[in-house]
């Protein structure tokens, strides 16, 4: 590594470049530094220095350095999408929209930026917002499997299943050995009732990636809906090996442990997942009927009406609360309740 100052900036940045591509990323920043001893104004070095910095773990270093490079070069389109993907990546989601769509005033046809600002959309649960970027970014770049499995992703969201399917089994045409394109549409298989469709994508997932805990609870939903109880509980404890925190798996455990009549298990998982996930009306719900069956009626009612203020039509809240109403003889509440339900699914025979 040279360390004469009168080396060409150039030269020095591109072999930094190397060194960067290369993953060695000691002798890639003491170059992109160099470059800097000779012109303390190279936009380049400085965003790539942001670069490394946020690959280290540093991302608040990472953060001032683009936008310090932005100041010096406002009009890289590269310099905003990466930084809007350092703020995706620490959760500051309306910065990152920011950035990816001054990305994209800047380069239109800018796919990647496409589908950073899509994906950003889904992270932020507007998956509605997320279809018309990912659909640009695939008009610019067909073969584009993360867009194509991301699309998937706003589609499933939206209830779109038969899109949804299709999109990921595009995605899969272009990389089979995709694991989370196979454990998206494994995850949509469940949804349209397809489970043993399902079971064999997801188990494919597992053989690419064995510690995927997602592919692993939604192996044991699809094991549960075949009626394949002891695997299903065995795939949901395993994803809680992988990923303790997994709210998904702790809830369905606990819905399984329900189903069984291990009462005490069941509210002690499904209590975890609210832990982790606490604005999830379903998880609420969950516990709710898990309570209901233990004869705690008060906490199972209070638990329902969480559910519910959480999600006000949710139908199927409203008619346990009513259930639930009914067991403690409160017939005039319970008749409220059902009503409530009919209003919110009016063709529900239940």
């Amino acid at each position: 590594m040279t360390n004469d100052v009168n080396a060409n900036p150039t030269q020095l940045f591109t072999a930094a470049v190397q060194h960067h591509q290369a993953g060695r990323l000691p002798q890639a920043e003491a170059l992109y530094r160099q470059v800097l001893t000779i012109d303390p104004r190279h936009a380049g070095a400085i965003h790539s220095l942001g670069v490394l910095a946020h690959q280290v773990g540093r991302s608040d270093v990472a953060i001032d350095l683009i936008r310090q490079a932005l100041t010096l070069a406002p009009q890289r389109a590269d310099f905003h999408c990466n930084l809007g993907e350092i703020y995706r990546s620490t959760g500051q989601l309306d910065l990152a929209i920011a950035s990816h769509r001054a990305a994209l005033q800047l380069k239109p046809d800018f796919a990647d930026a496409l589908f950073n600002l899509g994906t950003v959309y889904i992270t932020a649960g507007r998956p509605e917002e997320a279809i018309a970027p990912l659909r640009a970014a695939l008009r610019v770049q067909p073969n584009y499997p993360q867009a194509l499995n991301n699309l998937g992703n706003a589609l499933l969201a939206l209830g779109q299943l038969d899109d949804a399917i299709a999109t990921f089994r595009a995605a899969l045409n272009l990389v089979s050995d995709y694991p989370e394109a196979r454990n998206n549409l494994g995850k949509a298989l469940i949804d349209k009732e397809q489970p043993a469709e399902a079971a064999t994508h997801l188990r494919h997932a597992l053989r690419l990636n064995p510690k995927f805990p997602d592919a692993l609870n939604n192996l044991g939903t699809a094991l549960n809906h075949l009626r394949q109880v002891p695997e299903a509980i065995a795939s949901y404890r395993q994803a809680l090996v992988i990923d303790p925190n997994c709210a998904d798996a702790h809830n369905n455990l606990g819905n399984v442990l329900q189903e069984l009549g291990q009462l005490d298990e069941a509210i002690a998982s499904i209590r975890r997942a609210l832990q982790l996930k606490p604005n999830s009306p379903g998880n609420h719900y969950n516990l709710a009927n898990a309570l209901r069956a233990k004869g705690k009626l008060n906490d199972a009612i209070a638990s329902y009406q969480e559910a519910l203020r959480l999600k006000p039509n949710y139908a199927d809240a409203s008619n346990n609360l009513g259930n639930a109403f009914k067991d403690k003889g409160q017939l005039e509440e319970a008749i409220a309740w059902y009503r409530r339900a009919l209003a919110a699914k009016p063709n529900s025979p239940g």
